[in-house]
Formats: structure tokens, C-alpha cells, sequence
């Protein structure tokens, strides 16, 4: 349905103890140990760079999210600072809204999505030796999920914030990101 449709996928997945080791005196405007909240606000730069440069100058868009209530008032600090704080240049401008409140058991594309991020994390975990006692055959098909979800995202490295004061967030965001091993192809049969 994926490739089918053409839909795009944007994620960030992190390693969360890297996170926690993580030692970055940058201030943000959320609690940077917590990965939804450093999640969120990388997803709505790649998400606004995305439609700037791939969807055209008069994109706009909304984000649905699934709603969890104890992130509630840190997402909305997020997205007051990232619409009205900081450099003009890294202001989100094509996000025109974000919409909250969403059933996914009664939204086929949020659990769609749901679905994704399942086998983004179940890869993901494989990759990093979590799940070493699963049958080959189990880890060959969420290889084979990762491949049809990989190909789905436009940006494999992550949209770089632009400016000095950036460069540590910058760094921050490569140090916890979770990827696979490079050729990672080469370890499964897909």
C-alpha cells in the first residue's frame, strides 16, 4: 500500500540510550532527555523542509498526531518556539496546523502509520542486537518491511538547522539517531 499509493515516510528514531548518556548544554525549549519531544521537533523540520522543497512554494500542511496527554503541554511549547522563537530562517512556516485529538482505532492512516513505526522499531532493535534469539526467518521480513519503508523517505540523513547556535543541536540529533549498519542488506535474506 506504500509503494502502491506514494506515500512519503518521515521518522526519527532514536537510541534511547545514547540519549540518556547524552551530554548537550543547548537549551531547548523541552526536556531533550525525552525522546518524543526530540522526535517531534526534528519531524517538524524535516516535514517543513520536505514540502518546501519537494512539494513547492504554496504547500501547506497539517499533522495529525496520535494524542498522548502527558506530552501535551511539551508539544505545545515546541510548537510556540519553533512558529515564534529563534532565527527567522528555522521558524516552521508550512506547518499551518496541528491537530490533536485523533482515535487511531477509528483513522485508518494513523494506525496505518501506527503500523509503520512498529516495523521501523522492530528493525531497528534487530539491527542493534535486541532481538538476537528471533528465528532468521522473523528478522528477514522486518528487513524486508525496512526496505519498503526506506525507500518511502526522500532524506536519509537529517535536514541540517542552518547557523552557529544550530551546530550543536545538529550534532546532538546525528549522536542519538538510530540507524542501521552500513549494508545492512548484506546480513539478511530479504
Amino acid at each position: 500500500l506504500l509503494a502502491e499509493r506514494g506515500h512519503d515516510v518521515h521518522y526519527f528514531a532514536i537510541e534511547k540510550k545514547v540519549l540518556a548518556e547524552a551530554d548537550y548544554e543547548h537549551v531547548m525549549p523541552y526536556n531533550n532527555k525525552i525522546p518524543y519531544y526530540c522526535s517531534f521537533d526534528y519531524l517538524i523540520t524535516y516535514i517543513n523542509w520536505h514540502m518546501q522543497k519537494n512539494l513547492g512554494r504554496t504547500s501547506r500542511g497539517l499533522i495529525v498526531l496520535d494524542w498522548k496527554e502527558e506530552f501535551h503541554e511539551g508539544i505545545e511549547k515546541i510548537i510556540h518556539n519553533r512558529r515564534y522563537e529563534g532565527a527567522l530562517s528555522q521558524r516552521i512556516k508550512r506547518v499551518v496546523e496541528f491537530s490533536y485529538p485523533v482515535d487511531s482505532q477509528k483513522n485508518p492512516m494513523v494506525q496505518f502509520s501506527d503500523l509503520i513505526a512498529l516495523c521501523l522499531r522492530r528493525f531497528l532493535e534487530i539491527e542493534k542486537g535486541y532481538h538476537d534469539e528471533w528465528p532468521d526467518e522473523m528478522k528477514n521480513k522486518y528487513a524486508f518491511w525496512y526496505s519498503l519503508i526506506n525507500a518511502r523517505v526522500r532524506k536519509k540523513g537529517i535536514v541540517v538547522r542552518k547557523g552557529r547556535k544550530y551546530s550543536q543541536i545538529n550534532d546532538f540529533l546525528n549522536d542519538i539517531q538510530c540507524k542501521p549498519r552500513h549494508s545492512w542488506r548484506r546480513y539478511y535474506s530479504a
